[in-house]
């Protein structure tokens, strides 16, 4: 899948510095954690995998059903997952008031009856989200289970990770998939038997530190899990479910939509989450849920969501000044920390979000 660029010059330049941070900063966390960096591809280029276990756990929804129930329960259209050879789905549950609780991905684990479903969600929501789905279940013929003793995340990543699927014949659903969120740009995922490395699928890639994927996800500007996306705070359109694959707006009912439908449909959303590149480090590292403010004035503007190696983070952050920093009209600083950071827009992002309210903008994308 090819992604547009809609880059400003001084973006594009602090992207690809940016790039090169990421590497760097890769190194120095792998250096600290003990890990090989050295593996390229065939073309030259490091691509790395490395497990994510200690961030996601596993639920195994089983019963024939469990397409259906799960139509009612995410954000996504969900019906094709019980289809052969089905491609990971990205979705979001949330409460009845709109507001975000889990960002589920889902496999499926076994077709045919009883059909087998996997949702990977972040360790800490596992135990809510397992109430939520016993609570709804009611009485579905279906099973909800922790499975996470069982089966293990795991990611491959970097400018040389390959950019369509791979087969893996201990993973579910035989392969390393595209991530579902930014298929061919933000790497391959699959869930692997529990204690099982990656197989020769992958060819030169080297195991690395589970920051260094964080580094690589913030710089793309994509956040995960409950540290980085708060349960029963926001709605998912704010960190940008929309653009990333994680909701449908032509399905039918389910807990949550009359919120995302009416913020789609409203067409304006003027808060999102965003990536950032430190600009000075020596200033300062800024820390998760410190305020971001407009230098001079001191207007409070957005809160770090996180940050990573590299000088890299994710900020949920008003659009108008965030953008008017990015061409040099103000300047953003962590409250606290005094760090200086410059948001970016990441090139996945369509061109219109921002200026939605700008005569003559094009309207929201669906």
């Amino acid at each position: 899948m090819q992604m547009q660029q809609h880059f400003s010059r001084p973006t594009k330049r602090l992207v690809q510095q940016a790039l090169g941070g990421w590497r760097r900063g890769f190194s120095e966390a792998a250096e600290r954690e003990a890990t090989p960096v050295q593996h390229e591809s065939s073309n030259g280029t490091q691509h790395h995998t490395t497990s994510l276990s200690s961030n996601r756990a596993v639920i195994r929804i089983e019963g024939d059903q469990g397409p259906q129930f799960l139509q009612g329960m995410v954000s996504n259209d969900v019906h094709a997952i019980g289809d052969p050879g089905s491609s990971p789905i990205y979705t979001a549950m949330q409460n009845p008031k709109g507001k975000l609780l889990h960002d589920p991905i889902l496999y499926l684990e076994r077709g045919g009856s009883p059909l087998s479903i996997l949702m990977e969600v972040d360790v800490n929501g596992k135990q809510h989200a397992l109430q939520w789905l016993t609570r709804y279940k009611l009485r579905r013929p279906i099973s909800v289970t922790d499975v996470s003793e069982q089966f293990s995340v795991w990611v491959a990543f970097g400018p040389g990770a390959p950019s369509t699927p791979i087969p893996e014949p201990q993973a579910v659903g035989g392969a390393w998939h595209l991530d579902p969120r930014l298929p061919g740009l933000l790497g391959l995922r699959t869930l692997l038997p529990a204690g099982h490395k990656p197989g020769s699928g992958l060819q030169g890639a080297a195991p690395s530190a589970e920051a260094a994927y964080r580094a690589w996800r913030y710089m793309h500007g994509v956040p995960e899990g409950e540290a980085e996306m708060p349960a029963d705070k926001s709605e998912p359109l704010l960190f940008n479910l929309d653009a990333l694959h994680g909701v449908s707006f032509s399905k039918g009912c389910y807990i949550g939509q009359e919120k995302n439908s009416f913020t789609h449909y409203r067409g304006v959303i003027r808060r999102r989450c965003m990536p950032f590149k430190v600009l000075i480090e020596e200033t300062g590292i800024p820390r998760a849920d410190e305020d971001v403010v407009v230098e001079g004035s001191g207007e409070r503007v957005g809160t770090i969501r996180g940050t990573a190696v590299g000088g890299f983070g994710l900020v949920s952050i008003k659009l108008k000044p965030a953008l008017q920093a990015e061409v040099g009209e103000r300047a953003l600083v962590c409250k606290d920390s005094g760090a200086r950071i410059q948001t970016y827009r990441p090139q996945w992002w369509p061109p219109e979000w921002g200026r939605e309210e700008e005569e003559g903008a094009a309207p929201a994308s669906s």
